[in-house]
């Protein structure tokens, strides 16, 4: 569930956009030390980051939903 450093990351409340070194809560949290959420710095709501196995296929099903819409 790690984000790239270059990448933003988007919160579904407020739709601000921030790095991870940018978010309001430290995410270390639970027994492994990662709890896996993040805290938006703008309006402080937590969320569970999206990971690169759902973004990959989210991305896949995506360019073949456009492929199809293409005329």
């Amino acid at each position: 569930m790690k984000q790239e450093s270059g990448e933003k990351i988007r919160c579904p409340l407020c739709d601000h956009r921030f790095s991870r070194q940018e978010q309001g809560c430290a995410g270390n949290c639970g027994l492994f030390g990662n709890c896996g959420l993040v805290c938006c710095p703008g309006c402080g709501y937590s969320f569970v980051a999206e990971s690169r196995t759902v973004r990959l296929f989210r991305n896949l099903f995506n360019r073949k939903r456009a492929k199809e819409l293409k005329p």
